[in-house]
């Protein structure tokens, strides 16, 4: 802050700081240093580019994987491991999945 845009109040009120041995940072590297850390920001604002570059993404695959299913019958990926998985699996094991999912 240069006191040239301060009110006398204002530089009285920075001088109390000061005596009192605060640590007065000037308003362009405490808001350099908000922006750097993300406070004043809400976190779905900070990570936009991020969530939609992981939805389209995750579109893409799915859309990628109807598209085989669809075309040639290739088995989708839940497809595969559910027949690796079957077989490897008891009846009773079977039946209490069935029964709590």
């Amino acid at each position: 802050m240069e006191k040239r845009f301060l009110s006398s109040s204002q530089r009285a009120w920075l001088a109390g700081l000061r005596a009192r041995g605060a640590r007065v940072v000037p308003d362009d590297v405490a808001s350099a240093a908000r922006r750097a850390s993300g406070v004043g920001y809400g976190l779905l604002r900070r990570s936009s580019v991020s969530l939609v570059a992981g939805l389209l993404g995750s579109l893409a695959a799915i859309l990628v994987m109807v598209g085989l299913r669809l075309a040639w019958g290739t088995p989708t990926l839940p497809e595969l491991v559910g027949e690796r998985i079957l077989p490897l699996m008891s009846a009773n094991q079977f039946v209490s999945l069935l029964i709590r999912f």
